[in-house]
């Protein structure tokens, strides 16, 4: 099985480009791959530079006899595990759809996730039958490694558009109400949802930029705009509104609960965590105690109108 050299080459001519949190990813492929992009994918769909900053080539090849050649650094379960040495990053995707004796997709990163392969077993992608090599969760833990080199991390949100200006965005865990407050903000604000449950923010000047997602939540809200973050809203069911504002300190140590990084890597985490203090240095963060009701978010939009 081949290994390629990982270094910034000319991208081939069979190439489709992605855009994702500002991050342009060329995905190419060897001629018995034939690429489809899922339809919340087709959104972020872009030209091809001629350097992007993720290259990735797919190809077609048994995976029966693969074993990994670095330490196991995360086993997720069944889906998913990560390898690393010093010279390359592997992912390894197992289904019990094509059984767990053999991944049936495996990426081979180098260590700054700019350049790689994608590996697709012959078993499981027959030739010439259309597929998505970067099928999540591989397209989200390529970019989430990415950002984790210090420049941007994904929070566990919802994002909105403010209809004064700017992004706001609801962060928390499965079933805190993001998916919720999308529904109420879409029905009675009317401004556009980016996304409702994973939103990247990345420092911009002197200002933070926030970017929809391709991975949405229960409403299946995707959108590729984004915006200046204006705010970022702790959600916390409660009897009636409250917003209260959190000291830095406190705002960081809530945003890093809920939100993605790369555990296996101390650096990263490192870089994580400096990134979300350099955005709560500029941006504010309060908790938002909130009725699942409209009168609610026409009650927030009101309260930060005034601050």
């Amino acid at each position: 099985m081949r290994t390629q050299s990982f270094r910034h080459c000319r991208v081939p001519d069979r190439s489709i480009g992605l855009r994702i949190g500002g991050c342009t990813i060329a995905l190419a492929t060897e001629s018995d791959v034939l690429v489809t992009l899922p339809p919340p994918m087709r959104r972020f769909r872009t030209p091809v530079p001629e350097r992007p900053d993720v290259q990735i080539t797919a190809r077609r090849t048994s995976l029966s006899s693969w074993s990994p050649r670095g330490q196991l650094r995360f086993d997720s379960g069944e889906v998913w595990k990560l390898y690393a040495n010093t010279a390359h990053v592997w992912i390894a995707l197992y289904s019990r759809a094509f059984g767990h004796t053999h991944p049936y997709q495996v990426a081979c990163m180098d260590p700054e996730w700019h350049t790689g392969e994608v590996w697709l077993d012959t078993d499981a992608f027959p030739a010439h039958r259309p597929v998505y090599p970067l099928a999540y969760p591989l397209d989200e833990l390529i970019l989430l490694h990415w950002l984790a080199q210090g420049r941007g991390c994904v929070l566990h949100a919802a994002a909105v558009c403010h209809p004064d200006g700017g992004i706001l965005v609801f962060a928390g865990p499965s079933g805190a109400g993001k998916t919720t407050v999308s529904r109420l903000w879409h029905a009675h604000i009317g401004t556009s949802v980016l996304s409702d449950d994973r939103v990247i923010l990345r420092p911009e000047g002197s200002g933070v930029r926030a970017y929809g997602t391709p991975w949405h939540g229960e409403g299946r809200w995707v959108s590729s705009e984004s915006g200046i973050l204006r705010a970022i809203l702790i959600l916390e069911h409660g009897p009636q509104e409250r917003l209260t504002p959190l000291h830095r300190a406190q705002a960081v140590a809530e945003c890093v609960t809920r939100s993605f990084f790369v555990p296996w890597n101390p650096e990263a985490v490192a870089h994580h965590t400096e990134i979300i203090d350099t955005i709560l240095a500029r941006v504010p963060c309060y908790r938002w105690t909130f009725r699942p009701v409209s009168d609610s978010v026409l009650w927030i939009t009101r309260t930060l109108a005034q601050r």
